[in-house]
């Protein structure tokens, strides 16, 4: 089980320029090309998932399927089960590929924590990579959030305001980033943002 660190800081999209220029600045390099990600997340009934992100309960979890692909239906797509844990000793992610297609899995996930969870969320959005030395750091742009009832997605989508910048270590590494990054820190959750815009109740 590798455990791992995440920054989070919240870029405004009028400084995505700046940030690209600091990233050359300080020796950055593109670790892989530009591409679409589109996942689809997983709650209980009274969405005790988001409450516990929310209040940053642990131990907690994330379920969601996720592809790499504009359109998350798109017959050639491969997915993945993935559950992301956060634990008091650290945070980690399970990953399971999907062989025999995902329609079992949008009838429902009964996880061991939170019972049965159904589809409530899809969020897409292009994630670019960079690294440097033992550093790496994603952006993603062009965030989106539809609901899920059942099978059927929205076909109305909620944007977000910002762009995401997330810095990747394991726990056993030195975070070099943070003695010299030049934007701010925040605790950010595609996961409740697309929850509290897409659902009125919350």
């Amino acid at each position: 089980m590798s455990f791992r660190t995440e920054n989070k800081f919240i870029l405004s999209k009028k400084k995505l320029f700046e940030f690209k220029k600091w990233l050359n600045q300080n020796s950055y390099s593109i670790l892989f090309k530009k591409r679409h990600i589109n996942s689809i997340y997983f709650d209980s009934k009274n969405f005790m998932i988001y409450k516990d992100s929310l209040e940053g309960t642990t131990p907690r979890k994330k379920i969601r399927i996720r592809t790499y692909s504009e359109f998350f239906y798109d017959k050639n797509n491969k997915f993945n089960l993935e559950i992301k844990i956060s634990s008091t000793e650290g945070r980690y992610k399970k990953t399971k590929e999907i062989k025999d297609g995902i329609n079992t899995f949008l009838n429902g996930y009964n996880d061991n924590q939170y019972g049965m969870c159904f589809p409530v969320l899809n969020v897409s959005y292009e994630r670019e990579y960079f690294i440097r030395n033992n550093s790496r750091i994603t952006i993603d742009t062009n965030i989106k959030y539809f609901s899920i009832n059942g099978k059927v997605k929205s076909n109305y989508c909620y944007y977000e305001d910002n762009y995401v910048v997330e810095n990747k270590l394991t726990n056993n590494d030195r975070n070099e980033m943070l003695e010299f990054f030049p934007f701010s820190q925040a605790r950010f959750s595609k996961y409740c943002n697309g929850i509290e815009k897409v659902y009125s109740k919350f």
